[in-house]
């Protein structure tokens, strides 16, 4: 369902669909979401349909520890460009620290991440120009053995409220360790079960 509907927005608004990352907790979620949505993609995987299967085309690529030094700094020139075709960057934390794109206007994660932390790290990865931005938790089945998280102290806490606490709280005031990002204002927050 997600995954279509992630198609499907890409195939209607193509180079202008919204800057998106979606992280993975593990390579094989990574390369699996990737394979379907490039599946689901076909020719519309490219900015236009005659364009050839080229990188620099794609709407949709993946940023993995797997990724080469040259891949990942193309990858990252590409996403962060005003004129970028590319879209959407399906990762895993490997796209972590010290990228800033200020255009990003959605953080989706498949499954909760190991740490409550960078949850709240990685959807600040949204919005960093100011502009409203989403940040989306979804999770499965087989994720229900990953559904509590732990805080800096011993205490279990469920993943829809921690995460959606956090989020909120970074709404109402800046960051704390980083003043020069704005607050970051999500128009919309949702953890989801699949």
């Amino acid at each position: 369902m997600f995954i279509e509907e992630l198609a499907s927005g890409i195939q209607e608004q193509k180079v202008q669909f919204p800057k998106t990352v979606i992280f993975c907790s593990s390579y094989i979620d990574c390369a699996e979401i990737y394979r379907h949505l490039r599946s689901m993609l076909g020719q519309n995987l490219t900015a236009q349909p005659s364009y050839p299967d080229l990188q620099q085309f794609w709407l949709v690529d993946m940023y993995t520890q797997a990724s080469t030094a040259e891949m990942k700094e193309k990858i990252i020139e590409s996403f962060c460009s005003a004129r970028s075709k590319l879209c959407v960057i399906i990762a895993t934390t490997a796209f972590g620290m010290g990228i800033d794109c200020p255009d990003i206007r959605k953080v989706i994660h498949w499954g909760p991440p190991s740490e409550v932390d960078h949850y709240g790290q990685e959807a600040e990865r949204a919005g960093r120009e100011g502009l409203p931005a989403e940040a989306m938790l979804l999770y499965t089945k087989k994720h229900h053995s990953k559904e509590k998280m732990k805080e800096n102290t011993d205490i279990d806490v469920p993943v829809e409220s921690y995460c959606s606490k956090m989020l909120w709280n970074k709404q109402l005031k800046p960051h704390q360790t980083l003043p020069s990002i704005p607050v970051v204002t999500f128009v919309s927050h949702s953890v989801v079960c699949l």
